[in-house]
């Protein structure tokens, strides 16, 4: 089975809107798996949802990048590119080989 990341807004002007992000993701990540049974999605928004303020945001960036690097593929949510996070994980995905399986994948 392979592991699919997914990268997208996480961050927010409000709490309300990081709430937002974090339920995009997690209905991408519904959705995917319904229709994709071969792969297994990753979503850190899941991982870290209510822990803002905890630790700065280099904690919780290099905490996924270390999930990122076990995976095998990513998938950028919508509006991906407006967040500094999801393009950092891109690059990361883009520069050590992992697939982005964004086109491939659709709902």
């Amino acid at each position: 089975m392979r592991l699919i990341y997914i990268a997208g807004r996480y961050r927010g002007k409000t709490e309300h809107e990081v709430h937002n992000n974090i339920q995009t993701a997690d209905w991408y990540g519904a959705e995917l798996t319904r229709k994709y049974p071969k792969y297994f999605f990753v979503i850190p928004h899941k991982n870290t949802a209510g822990y803002g303020g905890l630790q700065p945001d280099h904690y919780f960036l290099t905490g996924t990048l270390e999930i990122l690097k076990r995976c095998d593929g990513i998938y950028m949510l919508p509006f991906w590119t407006e967040s500094e996070g999801a393009r950092q994980e891109y690059e990361y995905a883009m520069a050590n080989g992992l697939k982005d399986y964004t086109e491939e994948l659709e709902i």
